[in-house]
């Protein structure tokens, strides 16, 4: 039966005399969904019989019209969709409710000058999306008002804009009320970009290397010499829990929606998306409590993302991301190994310190043994110089990795491949494979021990 579960409500999805039909049952139950369904199609093949005279074109005209008449929907009008969405919508704070206002009224501003004939939201498709997209992107707002030059929108805007306009689609699709939301098939982000060549190995994280991660984005440690550090730490956070216990990309990561965020009648929580490089629906069940709790602690932050921060990090600067995940691992020595790279100038220092504190030399001829300004080096008896840190890899640990590790804990749990393979979101099972050939010092280290040792 084509019913299936999305938010708390079952929605239908089926084809009828050759054209699809798509909307919300408004039940809550999937025994009502699927007898909402049956009895849908049975008002539907009478319809269908009754018009057998006439030619195709007339029959599907005919279905659309009586496709709201079978789900008990009504017609909103353009001018009053605010109004409906307003009665349906969660609490935000005032600030928030006049942008996303403004921001949807623009857009029917658009609608009612561009296209004067579209009078009810169903009437709305795709090509009147894409067109008030480019409006945006080469223009600026429609309904520009204010001295100021009117300009092109960021793309940081417009994702604010039609992510909006899609969430909006989504609460007046609720409960039969309309059928197909014109902006699940655009693309609201950029594409296009160079594809970075793959690395050819990478290393997974050692269990104690994990627990010393967990530790430090569970504390409030900040990581030095790093702007704005509660950003860079809940980036972190949420990209380590989140590719630990799914296996998902970068990208898709940042990209997850709130309608990606699934729970059955069981009470079950799974991450529902198509993933972004090859296209494939992956269903992955949430486990962890470390995932469910923080996905939980990001609503009401945003309409649209789970993670707003890195959804606009990643359309800006998507190394950003990397950026920060490798500053983490750099503080906390995990494949990296620190020196200080001044460290022979700081004992310099101090031994010349320390020979004029016993009178072997004075003050000035200190400063010139450690090739100091005198002013500069008098400041070095209250405090040392900060020490330098330079790194070197040692391991190549990278987010992606994160795909990497969790393939191999599942290897080695006995998950077979083509269960691997549907989580992680392959093509094919020797994608897989690959991926879980990961041997780490433990691993090689108990091997040998079953063999030789006593």
């Amino acid at each position: 039966m084509a019913v299936y579960l999305r938010g708390k409500t079952y929605w239908y999805n089926f084809r009828h005399g050759g054209k699809k039909i798509q909307g919300s049952t408004g039940k809550t139950k999937e025994s009502d969904a699927i007898k909402f369904v049956n009895d849908a199609k049975k008002e539907l093949d009478a319809f269908h019989t009754s018009t057998e005279g006439q030619s195709q074109k007339q029959k599907v005209a005919y279905l659309e019209k009586r496709k709201a008449t079978i789900t008990k929907a009504y017609v909103i009008p353009i001018e009053t969709s605010w109004a409906s969405y307003q009665a349906k919508m969660d609490a935000i704070s005032p600030r928030r409710f006049d942008q996303n206002k403004s921001y949807w009224l623009d857009f029917v501003s658009f609608i009612n000058d561009k296209y004067s004939k579209i009078k009810n939201l169903d009437e709305i498709k795709q090509e009147h999306i894409e067109a008030y997209r480019d409006q945006l992107s080469t223009i600026g707002k429609y309904d520009h008002k204010g001295s100021r030059k009117r300009q092109p929108l960021a793309d940081r805007s417009i994702i604010e804009y039609l992510s909006l306009m899609k969430t909006i689609f989504n609460a007046l699709s609720q409960n039969g009320q309309y059928f197909e939301n014109p902006l699940d098939a655009i693309k609201i982000f950029k594409t296009g970009k160079k594809k970075k060549k793959a690395n050819a190995t990478r290393d997974v994280l050692t269990e104690k290397e994990q627990a010393k991660i967990i530790a430090f984005i569970q504390s409030d440690e900040d990581i030095p010499s790093t702007q704005y550090p509660k950003e860079c730490n809940f980036i972190n956070k949420a990209i380590y829990i989140t590719g630990r216990q799914t296996g998902l990309r970068r990208g898709d990561i940042s990209y997850l929606e709130w309608n990606h965020y699934i729970t059955d009648d069981k009470g079950r929580s799974y991450l529902a998306l198509e993933t972004q490089k090859e296209g494939v629906d992956v269903k992955i069940p949430i486990k962890d409590s470390m995932l469910s709790e923080l996905i939980e602690g990001q609503r009401g932050k945003h309409d649209f993302f789970i993670f707003p921060e890195l959804a606009y990090m990643y359309e800006e600067n998507d190394s950003g991301i990397s950026d920060r995940f490798q500053k983490m691992l750099k503080h906390l020595e995990i494949g990296y190994k620190r020196t200080i790279k001044n460290a022979d100038h700081i004992e310099l220092i101090k031994k010349a310190i320390s020979l004029q504190g016993k009178g072997a030399i004075n003050k000035k001829d200190a400063a010139a043994m450690c090739n100091e300004k005198y002013t500069t080096f008098l400041g070095y008896y209250k405090k040392l110089p900060a020490p330098k840190y330079e790194y070197k890899r040692t391991k190549r640990y990278s987010i992606h990795g994160l795909r990497h590790l969790l393939a191999y804990q599942l290897y080695k749990s006995g998950v077979k491949m083509d269960i691997i393979r549907q989580i992680l979101g392959h093509l094919t099972e020797a994608v897989s494979e690959l991926y879980s050939r990961h041997s780490t010092e433990e691993d090689i280290d108990a091997a040998l021990e079953q063999l030789w040792g006593e």
